[in-house]
């Protein structure tokens, strides 16, 4: 019996971008073929909560309408991305991974995801985890523990567990993750991938599950270091729900980011 998933190669999201808006990919064929993959390894993954196959699609027309009418503004455009079950989405379950929380529906969108979408991004799912953000392993999800899609009988790290074996299984282009003690880099180093924790206060954690408030970060996954600078150029900033993001546009641009990888 095999005991790993295949590991496809990903392009990286400006050569996807740029050929969304040539006309050469259509989102709708992009959210097809990703909402297949998640069929195709759930079972053995279990990476996911909810399921946005519906959503996702009805996105993707929208998308592609404005692109023929010449609109073709966003760095993400057309790009299926997934986040870790913490963050709120407006009018969708967010459950933190607990079973006490499986009705929850959202009443706004957290500002990281918000910032994703406005720049033409495609939700297509909420990933499993730790619930709360406490665990460094993946197995204590009120929904199950996710698996690690390079041995199945191996964890794929915590707490954003899921959005990391998803990402590595070839679902999605990023996935969003918290970080709070390694949340994002112990999955990043278990499944073979880019993983970065901002600097606290560089992201805002405006709509998030709150583990610790003092520590919590918005981190995020990649398959390619060049994305990783493309989404934190997008997803920095202060906002003003939430304080601790005051760092100076200025101080920003001579930060250097830093990656955990592993090969």
């Amino acid at each position: 019996m095999r005991n790993s998933l295949d590991i496809p190669q990903i392009p990286k999201i400006k050569e996807i971008v740029s050929l969304v808006k040539t006309g050469d990919i259509k989102p709708t064929d992009l959210v097809k073929e990703h909402i297949k993959r998640i069929k195709n390894t759930e079972k053995n993954l279990n990476a996911f909560i909810t399921i946005l196959e519906k959503e996702a699609l009805e996105r993707a027309k929208q998308i592609e309408a404005e692109i023929k009418k010449g609109n073709l503004n966003g760095k993400l455009l057309g790009i299926p991305f997934t986040v870790k079950d913490l963050y709120l989405v407006e009018d969708t379950i967010t459950t933190f991974a607990s079973q006490y929380m499986k009705d929850f529906v959202a009443p706004y969108t957290s500002t990281v995801v918000k910032k994703a979408l406005d720049e033409g991004a495609i939700l297509i799912g909420k990933t499993n985890c730790d619930p709360w953000g406490f665990g460094g392993s993946g197995e204590n999800s009120g929904f199950g523990p996710s698996k690690n899609p390079y041995d199945l009988e191996r964890v794929p790290g915590g707490s954003s567990s899921g959005s990391a074996a998803s990402l590595a299984a070839g679902i999605g282009f990023f996935s969003l993750g918290t970080d709070t003690g390694g949340s994002v880099r112990l999955p990043a180093n278990f499944c073979g991938l880019y993983g970065y924790k901002p600097t606290y206060g560089r992201n805002s954690r405006f709509g998030i599950g709150v583990m610790a408030s003092s520590f919590d970060t918005p981190g995020f996954f990649a398959r390619h270091i060049e994305d990783i600078e493309l989404l934190e150029e997008i997803f920095e900033g202060v906002d003003e729900n939430d304080q601790t993001t005051d760092i100076a546009p200025e101080s920003r641009k001579k930060r250097k980011i830093k990656v955990w990888f592993a090969a």
